[in-house]
């Protein structure tokens, strides 16, 4: 294990030296499991897909007068079968997203921690399923709450909360609401250096972008490992002066 204990700051290359470190000789595990975390909700916002195809073509010919978009809404139908297995997907990744997020956040703490890091650790949450499941969608109310206000509000809150789940994963015995508070006190200074360090894969991001993101399969976990070093630097620091936040602290 890595020790992390040090109270002297890390820059952001240094973060990604470390996250791509953790990750040798487990690319291949660390993008199986990603994958799998992905499709069942435990990265992003797991928001259900909402598709509606229950289109009449004459209602469409009435508006558009066009004999094209009626072949369009022919050929869209076809695809309804898709479109409702996306819906339900949508519902699985919103009721399991909760215990997964944990799961997930465990496996990569093991991978920077130089443990023995595990598929199975992706669904070592369920016997948290409750509080699993009320964290993650509390989170996403509240940084949507904010983010009805204004966008900057609503990354402050994701920012102030991004602690939260590996807090849960560690101490698996507190509540929701726990979490969420013990994440807004680690995050009390640090926000702003969250931000950045996640900016700085901006470059790989758009790679991603213009292999249709295929290289996003490489990179999500290149981020997610280096999240959990800067989860482990803050969790491991020891400082007996107390910051200043850098941003407001009122989310």
């Amino acid at each position: 294990m890595d020790n992390y204990n040090s109270s002297a700051p890390m820059t952001y290359s240094e973060y990604r030296a470390a996250g791509r470190s953790a990750l040798t000789g487990r690319w291949g595990l660390a993008i199986g499991v990603m994958v799998v975390a992905a499709l069942l909700g435990g990265i992003g916002s797991g928001l259900s897909f909402d598709f509606n195809l229950d289109i009449d073509a004459d209602d469409v010919h009435y508006v558009f007068n066009s004999d094209f978009m009626d072949q369009l809404v022919l050929f869209l139908q076809r695809f309804k079968p898709l479109f409702m297995f996306l819906e339900l997907l949508g519902l699985v990744q919103l009721i399991v997203g909760g215990p997964v997020m944990i799961g997930y956040d465990r496996f990569n703490l093991h991978l920077v921690d130089r443990q023995e890091a595990q598929f199975g650790d992706l669904f070592s949450a369920f016997d948290i399923f409750g509080q699993a499941f009320w964290l993650r969608l509390r989170m996403l109310l509240q940084i949507i709450g904010w983010t009805l206000l204004l966008i900057v509000p609503g990354i402050i809150a994701a920012l102030r909360y991004s602690m939260a789940s590996y807090i849960m994963a560690e101490n698996p015995g507190i509540s929701a609401g726990e979490a969420i508070e013990r994440s807004k006190a680690m995050m009390d200074g640090h926000k702003k250096e969250l931000f950045l360090l996640e900016l700085s894969f901006i470059g790989w991001i758009l790679l991603s972008a213009l292999t249709l993101g295929i290289l996003s399969l490489w990179v999500t976990p290149y981020l997610q490992a280096t999240t959990a070093v800067f989860y482990r630097k803050l969790a491991g620091a020891q400082t007996s002066q107390p910051q200043q936040d850098d941003w407001t602290s009122n989310y």
